[in-house]
């Protein structure tokens, strides 16, 4: 089923994603997973858990995903 959120008066189906992990190579991993599906756009990647933090508080992102053993 399609996503959507309200962005101002405009409806969008792009969920905004942060990406958090301290291992560069899977994030760029997640990064590529994602390029083919234009549904999902990565707006912030974090190495450390105060990067996720600040990134998800500046730029609002629909969903997080983060390492839990970061």
């Amino acid at each position: 089923r399609p996503f959507y959120r309200r962005q101002g008066n405009n409806m969008t189906d792009t969920v905004r994603l942060v990406l958090a992990d301290d291992h560069e190579v899977t994030r760029t991993g997640f990064v590529s997973l994602l390029a083919g599906h234009p549904e999902f756009e990565v707006v912030g990647q974090a190495a450390d858990g105060q990067q996720a933090i600040d990134l998800c508080q500046e730029l609002q992102p629909d969903i997080a995903i983060l390492d839990i053993r970061m």
